[in-house]
C-alpha cells in the first residue's frame, strides 16, 4: 500500500468461492467444500495478527463480523520498514544425503517444561534456537518446522 503512514497497520485475508461437495451431494466435486463465509490467511503472509489472549482460544461470539475466523485470520500488510535483514546469512548447501533432518513444531517442541526453555520464549522461534546446540549435539543439522502458520 502506497503512502501509508509509518506505525500504521492494515490486515487482510481471502474469502473463497466455489462447490460445496456437502450442498451439491450428486454433483461431482472431487471433494472440495468452499465456505464464503469464513476469512482464510495468506499461506505467504510476513506476519500474522493474532489477538488471542491463550492459544487455541477463540474470540467472543458476536465480537466481529468475522465471528469464528476473525483475528485468527488475518494477515498485516507488511511496510517498507518490515524487510527482513538476513545479515549475511546464506544457506549452507549441505547434500541431501548428508542432512540429519528433525521435524518440529515451534510452540510444541518449546511449550512443555522439559524443554527448558525461558517461559517468555516459550512457544516462539527465539525458544527454538535455545535448543539448537541441543539438536546439534544429537547430530541434527536440518530442521524443519512443520506447521508455521497459524491455525484454529
Amino acid at each position: 500500500i502506497s503512502g501509508r503512514e509509518s506505525g500504521s497497520e492494515y490486515f487482510y485475508g481471502y474469502r473463497m468461492d466455489g462447490p460445496d461437495a456437502d450442498a451439491l451431494g450428486h454433483v461431482d466435486t472431487h471433494g472440495l467444500a468452499f465456505d464464503e463465509t469464513a476469512v482464510v490467511l495468506d499461506p505467504y503472509a510476513k506476519s500474522v495478527f493474532n489477538g488471542r489472549r491463550a492459544f487455541g482460544a477463540l474470540n467472543e461470539a458476536g465480537s466481529s463480523q468475522y465471528e469464528t475466523t476473525w483475528p485468527q485470520a488475518v494477515a498485516l500488510v507488511p511496510s517498507a520498514e518490515d524487510a527482513f535483514d538476513w545479515e549475511g546469512d546464506a544457506p549452507l548447501e549441505l547434500p541431501m544425503e548428508d542432512l540429519v533432518l528433525y521435524e518440529a513444531h515451534v510452540r510444541g517442541f518449546t511449550a512443555d517444561p522439559s524443554s527448558k526453555v525461558a517461559e517468555e520464549k516459550v512457544g516462539t522461534y527465539a525458544g527454538l534456537t535455545e535448543r539448537l546446540e541441543y539438536l546439534e549435539y544429537l547430530g541434527i543439522n536440518a530442521i524443519e518446522l512443520l506447521p508455521v502458520y497459524e491455525f484454529n
